[in-house]
């Protein structure tokens, strides 16, 4: 997610597309869609705002 509209983002990786396993996701992290990630990406924009 950027914070400035018009800005692009590449992230480029070797190999044919694999979803992330168990192991190399994040312990602290909350999962994608849930209140906890809405909360913590919130945090994060205050903290860069």
């Amino acid at each position: 997610m950027s914070l400035e509209p018009g800005t692009i983002f590449f992230e480029a990786k070797a190999g044919p597309y694999q979803p992330l396993a168990e192991g190399e996701k994040a312990p602290w992290a909350p999962e994608d869609g849930t209140s906890p990630a809405e909360n913590y990406l919130a945090e994060l924009k205050a903290l860069l705002s």
